[in-house]
């Protein structure tokens, strides 16, 4: 019997799971999910359920409940190291696994400032459970300053979101190295953008490259200096530390390299953020991982039961829509140079959103 192994629950292995609960899982194989926790979180609903929008709950795949349902064995636990030479996985826990097929879907960590981690104020927004749990523990604050680096979407919505609680009064400000917020998307959406922060109150400081970070401070490379209560770090996505513990060919920027058929080796698949596809330069966004789940699943199916012949191309697209929540009941629509803002642009995203978690048994 084959063994196949996925790590990480992102959203490829959770529709990936979602699917064999309901047709058959490949012919005589074992399959393994190895994951970190019971629940993995889709970050698109976090900023809502921040402000109150979404329950907790709503926002996090059951991964012990769709392993069960799917048949699947599940051990929580995180890699440190992988060798596909000798088809093996090293665990946290020492544990070393054998596999004949992998598949990997571990997203991506903060690529964040030096010398942030020996300050207990400063939080990277991932992964989002770490987040999550920081949020939490001062969830009874008010009144204070939250300071959020990066100058992409994660870092505007989550801007907006903690300027937007009910009833705490939090004092926001974005800082980005850019000249401009959101620079990867059209003129008409960073003017969108602008007014949204603008409106919630949200200071922007712009060509901020921080260099460095004190108790309760953060430093520019220009030598400007700003204090924080809360820092919180949503400055873009950088590989996963164990990829350098592997034999698996790495692009430049430490992501492991895939071909059109989402493989990094022979039995290897490598799916979302943790991956970059040969020969494209695409950003990082839950939506191609999301559109990756169907052709990974086919193409598991088909190594596992010798149809490599029969394995399917996964062709991204060029422009992808994002729905970028603003305010209560607001969100910006953008799409190539189109961008506005609206409350049923809002409602979209909420309905998007909720249905999406609905096919995973979430509340």
């Amino acid at each position: 019997m084959k063994r196949l192994i996925l790590v990480g629950g992102g959203h490829a292995h959770v529709q990936v799971l979602a699917k064999w609960i309901t047709s058959e899982r490949p012919k005589s194989t074992h399959v393994t999910l190895v994951a970190p926790s019971k629940v993995a979180a889709y970050s698109g609903m976090l900023p809502g359920a921040l402000v109150g929008e979404f329950e907790m709950s709503q926002m996090h795949f059951d991964l012990q409940a769709l392993s069960e349902r799917a048949g699947v064995e599940r051990i929580e636990d995180r890699v440190t190291a992988l060798s596909c030479k000798n088809g093996e996985l090293s665990l946290v826990n020492g544990e070393i696994l054998k596999f004949d097929l992998l598949s990997l879907n571990v997203g991506a960590e903060s690529k964040s400032p030096k010398g942030h981690a020996k300050f207990d104020n400063v939080i990277a927004i991932k992964p989002v459970e770490s987040f999550l749990k920081y949020w939490m523990h001062h969830l009874e604050e008010t009144r204070k300053h939250w300071v959020v680096v990066g100058g992409g979407a994660a870092a505007v919505e989550m801007a907006l979101a903690i300027a937007q609680v009910p009833n705490k009064s939090h004092r926001v400000t974005l800082v980005t190295g850019e000249a401009r917020v959101m620079s990867e998307r059209s003129g008409r959406a960073q003017a969108r953008l602008r007014i949204a922060l603008e409106r919630s109150g949200v200071e922007v400081l712009t060509e901020f490259r921080v260099e460095s970070f004190g108790a309760g401070t953060l430093q520019s490379q220009g030598g400007r200096e700003l204090e924080f209560d809360h820092c919180l770090l949503a400055t873009g996505s950088g590989p996963s530390k164990w990829f350098a513990q592997t034999d698996l060919r790495l692009t430049q920027s430490g992501f492991i390299e895939v071909d059109a058929h989402l493989r990094a080796a022979p039995n290897v698949f490598a799916v979302g953020d943790c991956a970059e596809i040969r020969g494209h330069d695409l950003p990082k966004a839950g939506v191609f991982a999301v559109r990756q789940g169907p052709i990974l699943k086919h193409n598991l199916q088909s190594l596992a039961e010798n149809r490599q012949q029969e394995m399917k191309r996964f062709e991204p697209q060029k422009k992808f829509l994002a729905l970028l929540r603003t305010g209560p009941k607001l969100a910006v629509f953008s799409y190539g140079s189109l961008a506005f803002e609206a409350h049923w642009v809002w409602a979209l995203k909420r309905k998007i959103d909720v249905n999406f978690m609905k096919k995973f048994g979430a509340n």
